[in-house]
């Protein structure tokens, strides 16, 4: 209780997370060390409380500064116009492994990017497949073949 004729101080409200835990109303930027409202950050999924650890202000400072370096849209559009050209009316681009300059047919579609072409060559595109899938692949002892073979006879209702 707060003495008399003072109004009693701010009760620490609590809310709950993503996951039912009760959290409390404020939250503290990493950034500026300030403790401000749940509010004042943006959404996280991948962090437990669900929100970042740096508040609004903090974040469009952080982005304002990092656009003015070059390191917002402006240096993808330097990149895109590093790696792409025209030749006598043929667009090519620029493999991001073994660097040759190869028309566009010389890619893979890949929709993810903004060229619609894959960064690396079909040529070195199917040598780092093959190289993952060496990888992975082991023949089987002869022990795990006839394992596998018992197993599929019982699927199949076959008595072994």
């Amino acid at each position: 209780m707060a003495p008399v004729g003072q109004p009693n101080p701010p009760a620490k409200r609590k809310e709950k997370d993503m996951t039912g835990r009760k959290v409390e109303a404020q939250k503290q930027c990493t950034k500026c060390k300030k403790r401000k409202a749940r509010s004042e950050f943006y959404e996280n999924k991948g962090r437990e409380d669900g929100l970042g650890s740096w508040c609004k202000g903090c974040m469009r400072k952080a982005s304002k500064k990092n656009y003015a370096r070059g390191e917002g849209c402006v240096r993808k559009r330097r990149i895109y116009e590093e790696i792409h050209r025209v030749v006598n009316g043929i667009k090519q681009k620029q493999c991001l492994a073994c660097k040759e300059w190869k028309d566009e047919s010389g890619f893979y579609v890949n929709n993810g990017h903004k060229d619609g072409l894959g960064s690396r060559c079909k040529a070195c595109s199917d040598k780092a497949a093959n190289k993952w899938q060496r990888g992975r692949w082991r023949p089987l002892s002869e022990a795990e073949s006839d394992a596998r073979r018992r197993a599929a006879k019982r699927a199949l209702g076959v008595t072994v």
